[in-house]
Parts: structure tokens; C-alpha cells; sequence
């Protein structure tokens, strides 16, 4: 049931996505011009097209990821990064292999089954772990994986290194959707298997006289101020995610203390931190952007049910992509260029 399953799926995505491309060519054959909204369909298509074709985890796995431990170094100057990341898991059923996603592009330097260290076969973007002897049903297993990789600047999405403002900023930032997850940090890919994530992003305490902040999922835990000039933000996800929505986002941010609230449930029991982040540069249109998050969460709670995620947070951040948003689990990720467009807030 559970491969069948993961085979609609796909299929559904691949028609939909064939239904897009049909829509977008015939209007193109017409010889009338695209319309904004084909514009961005067709966009939309070709990039969700090519990250479908680089899917890893087509064939499902009967393990159930329990919790995700990512600590991962950021150096923006460098477009690097090192980290390390342990999977907690569970097997479903007896396994005698065991595949984690994890591009090409990310060079492993060492791999630990249980706590010792293990032989791999790392290509075609998967890590394949052989087991000997099998892994019985219902039992518990972790990898834990040390890599590093160095990235190129401006790509448009996986793990983002660019610019912001006049003078030229660094920036970095996360855009894992559909299938991008595993570009930046190793995990077993699979949308439908959710967990929990202890998140310990590092990046330089300032630069160019900045104060550098790492905003990502969840509840900021604590900040540590570490020897060689760097800062660790430690987030904790207290509610199952998906791997795609994992997020990082890595500025010399600031807070837009005007929108700075709480929202409480419906049912009175919790207040809900709601937070806003910005470039510096971009503060006055991101005020009047992100102004009515509060009233629209209230009106939604009241339509669809409460918001899922009331016992951690909901933030927005600016973030360089290519689409206009996407929906990160408790922080919501906006274009920067759209926040920032004068113009188009003013419409």
C-alpha cells in the first residue's frame, strides 16, 4: 500500500505538470503573446520539471526517520559550507540495504552506522549503506554523516549564495522545494516521512562591521558565541516536518519591531510569537507587506481550523528566489525583490 501510494503520487505530480506544459504550448502556438500568469507557469514547470528528474527517493524505503540532528557551518564569503547530520530511524520491515539522499556535489568525510565507522557507495546522488547482518523489523538505527561542500554563487535554488542592497550584502538562504533538499544537507528525501529536527546553523557573528543572525524552523533555543568569531542558533522543531521545508536564512537581518506580536488560539490556551524579519534596506515597504499576517491568520483560524503550528511560531522572512513565496514550516520565506519593490507594494 504504502509503494502504491508513493506511485500515485508521483503520477498525479507528473500529469499535473504535463497538464501545465500543454496549457503554456498551445498558447505559444498561437502566436499570441504569454500572459504574466503563463509566464510564470511555464517558469514554474521548467524548474519543478528538472528538480522531478533528479528525485532520489523514488523508491520508497520502509524506515520511519524519527528525528533529523543538522549542524551545519555557513561561510558566505566562500559559498561553503561543513556539517554534520544524524538520522535517527526505525525500520518497517527486515532491510538489508539502507539509502540515504545525498547529492554528488556533497563530499562525505566520514559515515558512522550506529556509532562506528561503515563502508558506502556514494553516486547518483544516494548514499547506499549494505547491512550485514539485516536490520530486523521495528528496529532502531542512526547514521550519522560529516561532509563539506562548496557551492555556486547566485544559483537560484537549493542552497542560495548571493547579495542584497547597495552595498552588496551577503546573503544566504535555502529553496529546497520539491526535491532539493538533499543539496545541501543529507536525509532520506520522502515528503510523506516527517520528523523531528534539532537545527544548529553557524555563521560568522559579523561582517563589514554587521551583526550576522541565522533564522530557521521552530523555537529558537539559545544562541552560542563561539571562539573563532562565529555564532551557533540553535532551533528546535517541535512538530514533524518535511524534509523540503527545512529552512535557513542567513543576513545581517533585522527585526521589524512594528509588527512584533502574538496571536492567540482560538481556544485562548497559547500565544503564538509572530515575527518579522527584513534586509535593513527594505524596512519601510516590508512593514506595510507583512501588516496584516495577524488579521489573515485570525480570519484563516476561523475558516479552515487553527494554525498547526501555534506552539512554536509564525515568521516571515525575505529571502533571494525565484518564486514570490513558499511556505516553510512556521516561517514563511517572501521574494526579496518583490518586498523590496517599491512599485509593486504600492499596487
Amino acid at each position: 500500500m504504502f509503494k502504491l501510494r508513493k506511485k500515485i503520487s508521483y503520477f498525479i505530480i507528473a500529469l499535473s505538470l504535463l497538464f501545465l506544459h500543454d496549457a503554456v504550448a498551445l498558447r505559444a502556438a498561437s502566436g499570441a503573446p504569454l500572459p504574466e500568469e503563463f509566464s510564470w507557469m511555464k517558469k514554474e514547470f521548467q524548474g519543478k520539471w528538472s528538480q522531478l528528474q533528479r528525485a532520489t527517493s523514488v523508491e520508497p524505503q520502509m524506515i520511519d526517520v524519527q528525528k533529523y540532528d543538522v549542524a551545519i557551518s555557513f561561510s558566505p564569503l566562500t559559498y561553503s559550507i561543513t556539517g554534520y547530520v544524524t538520522i535517527e530511524a526505525k525500520a518497517g520491515e527486515i532491510l538489508d540495504t539502507v539509502m540515504i539522499d545525498m547529492h554528488d556535489e556533497l563530499i562525505i568525510d566520514s559515515l558512522e552506522y550506529n556509532g562506528e565507522d561503515m563502508d558506502y557507495l556514494h553516486e547518483n546522488d544516494k548514499i547506499v549503506l549494505s547491512l550485514s547482518p539485516s536490520l530486523q523489523a521495528d528496529s532502531l538505527f542512526d547514521v550519522t554523516i560529516s561532509y563539506h561542500a562548496t557551492f555556486l554563487p547566485d544559483q537560484p535554488r537549493g542552497l542560495i549564495f548571493t547579495v542584497h542592497g547597495d552595498q552588496a550584502f551577503p546573503v544566504v538562504a535555502s529553496l529546497s522545494e520539491p526535491y532539493l533538499a538533499p543539496s545541501w544537507w543529507p536525509c532520506v528525501d520522502n515528503p510523506d516521512d516527517k520528523a523531528l529536527a534539532e537545527l544548529y546553523f553557524t555563521a560568522p557573528s559579523e561582517l563589514n562591521g554587521e551583526t550576522i543572525r541565522a533564522f530557521s524552523n521552530g523555537v529558537l533555543e539559545d544562541t552560542t558565541s563561539n571562539k573563532d568569531g562565529t555564532t551557533t542558533f540553535h532551533w528546535s522543531v517541535k512538530n514533524p516536518i518535511s524534509t523540503y521545508l527545512v529552512s535557513v536564512a542567513i543576513s545581517n537581518y533585522i527585526d521589524i519591531d512594528s509588527l512584533k506580536d502574538t496571536y492567540t488560539s482560538r481556544d485562548g490556551m497559547t500565544d503564538m510569537p509572530l515575527d518579522f524579519y527584513c534586509y535593513p534596506e527594505h524596512l519601510e515597504q516590508a512593514e506595510y507587506v507583512f501588516e496584516q499576517v495577524k488579521s489573515q491568520i485570525a480570519l484563516f483560524a476561523e475558516l479552515f481550523g487553527e494554525y498547526p503550528f501555534v506552539d512554536e511560531k509564525h515568521a516571515i522572512i525575505e529571502i533571494p528566489m525565484e518564486s514570490s513565496g513558499m511556505e516553510h514550516q512556521t516561517i514563511t520565506s517572501m521574494q526579496d525583490e518583490h518586498v523590496g519593490d517599491a512599485e509593486a507594494v504600492s499596487r
